[in-house]
């Protein structure tokens, strides 16, 4: 269940990042050199293994490497939008493709949502349609008694002086992401992320419950990072600019219904421990997610809000062949 969660929880924090810059459409279509796509492994076999899955997208050397990604991942990194921003048929989310890709010389990664929407049309002949719907949103305000944020301190972007042994390096689409984990004398176990979107970011587990502190959130970064734990997309509406330090407590109980969230959107079988749990975060009243952002001086607010959306008209269930 820990590393169900720390997977999920890594797409928000930009260690395994589900999306990259993009810019305005080029008049010619901008097209990968080479694209391989196959049929990602089982995940479920993978873990069972104990090797690590191939999850996210890594950048480097004029490649990218996209591993797990469903149809609807890349229509979002593609066109820059939320999951809840994407309507088509269910197995947009349940078919999962490989992708190694050579990008063309002189192309940048900020070139790569172009490439990606490309390789959508080509390769698997999507078009869609925009229009906006009106969605069930928690929108993040500002509290009565006004924000508690702290301001994300000089330091926020720092490496540790000296890295730890067992850290590993990941090349993401933003850039190098260092990854450490430590068990102390408490048996609590912190991993500690720099260089991630968040800036440096500690996640500790005790008891099965969880304690996140990130040094350099801003509040739509926030809004992303509440959202796949909770029942509903957050929208942030709190009017703030600038990045603040974070700090998040999850309980045992909603941290077991992130896990069944993601175990399911990644179609695995549910382990015996979260057979119980509910597969969303518990109601606002006993929610341990909804406690701490009103420590933090915010609140979520439940309401209805228009949202832009890309509805698919027509996309092929798999690929031609590469």
């Amino acid at each position: 269940m820990k590393r169900l969660a720390l997977l999920f929880l890594a797409v928000s924090l930009g260690v395994l990042p589900a999306a990259v810059a993009q810019q305005a459409p080029a008049a010619v279509p901008l097209a990968f050199e080479v694209a391989s796509i196959k049929p990602a492994p089982d995940i479920a076999s993978v873990i069972a293994s104990h090797q690590m899955p191939h999850v996210g997208t890594r950048l480097d050397a004029g490649r990218i490497d996209i591993g797990f990604a469903s149809l609807q991942d890349l229509i979002c990194t593609a066109y820059t939008l939320k999951p809840y921003q994407v309507s088509g048929p269910d197995w947009l989310t349940s078919e999962r493709f490989d992708i190694l890709a050579t990008l063309p010389q002189g192309a940048t990664k900020d070139q790569v949502p172009q490439m990606l929407q490309t390789l959508l049309a080509q390769r698997f002949q999507l078009t869609f349609h925009r229009d906006f719907h009106d969605l069930p949103v928690y929108a993040l305000i500002v509290g009565k008694d006004g924000s508690k944020l702290p301001p994300a301190p000089a330091d926020a972007d720092a490496p540790p002086p000296t890295p730890a042994p067992a850290a590993q390096t990941i090349q993401t689409g933003n850039g190098a992401v260092t990854v450490n984990s430590a068990k102390g004398a408490d048996g609590a176990t912190t991993t500690t992320i720099t260089g991630g979107k968040t800036g440096r970011t500690q996640v500790t587990m005790v008891d099965g419950s969880m304690h996140l502190v990130a040094s350099k959130v801003t509040l739509p970064n926030f809004a992303d990072m509440l959202t796949p734990m909770l029942d509903r997309p957050v929208l942030d509406q709190t009017g703030l600019g600038g990045a603040y330090q974070i700090s998040l407590a999850v309980s045992n109980e909603d941290l077991r219904a992130m896990a069944r969230a993601a175990a399911m959107k990644m179609g695995m079988p549910l382990p015996p421990a979260l057979a119980g749990a509910s597969g969303e975060a518990s109601s606002p009243s006993g929610s341990s997610i909804f406690a701490s952002v009103q420590k933090l001086g915010l609140r979520l607010d439940p309401r209805n809000a228009p949202v832009q959306r890309l509805v698919v008209d027509h996309i092929e269930k798999q690929p031609s062949a590469n």
